[in-house]
């Protein structure tokens, strides 16, 4: 909903008449006859008909007027041919685009708009260099391969250059991958083909921690843990398990002693997984219980 416009006179004709006859005594005393016959009377009204025209033309805002703003605006006027609704409801968008890089998203956010980046994540954090000065690392993660090319990272660089604070110094660095392989001892479901249900919890697990797709399908976070906990729940969830009897996380073939944690400027890709598959051997236990 857009805001009221203001009227900016709202002084009628009747008002302006009687406040031109309240002045006549002072301007003109020897002028006494107030009557609509009086040929004085008619011509205050003349220009009180005209007054009351030039204040209602400055209420009205037109298409050339609205052409004006968003010029002032966006720093480029519609075309005469252009939708003027459509040109205003863009120019109220791009207001709200980052066009410096000041915060952490502003950063992420014009690395991933750069023109022929084809950037799937980004992600910005504060690092110290070598001269122990204060840099914006700026991680780019493709959406094909596990790196951006030198043609890539180069023009993000000069994009994020042309937009930073003076004093502010950037580095385009490539993603730290945190490789992730689960371990782990699941039972069938009475008639699931053994070799297949294996399969289905690879193609499962690698789309979980895939860095562009996994988690929640928008990518892992920068930071974010893997949880025992949801990693027993995601496999138990594929059809054709009954339940997980063990379970192990590594990380970079390190294992973990419960959840797996990852700094913040890490994020996660699949490792080999090796999953043991067993037929019914008596009662199921939710043994990922206790480590959630």
């Amino acid at each position: 909903m857009g805001l009221p416009v203001p009227k900016l006179d709202d002084v009628t004709f009747e008002q302006l008449v009687n406040q031109a006859i309240k002045r006549i005594s002072q301007y003109a005393p020897e002028w006494t006859d107030y009557n609509v016959s009086d040929p004085g009377i008619t011509l205050i009204e003349l220009v009180a008909w005209l007054v009351e025209m030039q204040i209602f033309t400055l209420d009205q805002i037109t298409d050339n007027h609205r052409r004006k703003y968003l010029k002032i605006l966006s720093g480029t006027e519609p075309k005469p041919d252009e939708d003027l609704d459509a040109a205003v409801k863009k120019a109220l968008l791009d207001l709200k685009k980052p066009y410096r890089a000041v915060t952490y998203s502003d950063y992420e956010y014009i690395a991933l708009h750069t023109k022929g980046a084809d950037l799937a994540k980004a992600k910005a954090y504060i690092a110290m260099n070598e001269k122990q000065q204060a840099v914006v690392n700026v991680i780019l993660v493709p959406k094909v391969g596990l790196t951006a090319t030198d043609k890539v990272k180069h023009k993000v660089c000069l994009n994020l250059d042309k937009r930073r604070l003076v004093t502010t110094l950037i580095k385009i660095v490539d993603p730290e991958y945190l490789r992730v392989s689960v371990h782990a001892v699941i039972r069938a479901k009475p008639l699931a083909a053994p070799d297949k249900l294996k399969q289905r919890v690879i193609d499962e697990l690698e789309k979980f921690f895939d860095p562009r797709r996994g988690y929640d399908g928008s990518g892992w976070l920068f930071g974010r843990s893997v949880y025992l906990s949801e990693v027993y729940a995601k496999i138990e969830g594929v059809d054709g398990v009954d339940c997980v009897q063990s379970l192990k996380l590594f990380g970079n073939e390190v294992e973990a002693v419960g959840n797996l944690e990852l700094k913040s400027h890490q994020i996660t890709d699949s490792a080999t997984h090796k999953i043991d598959v067993v037929g019914f051997t008596g009662p199921c236990k939710k043994v990922w219980e206790k480590n959630e």
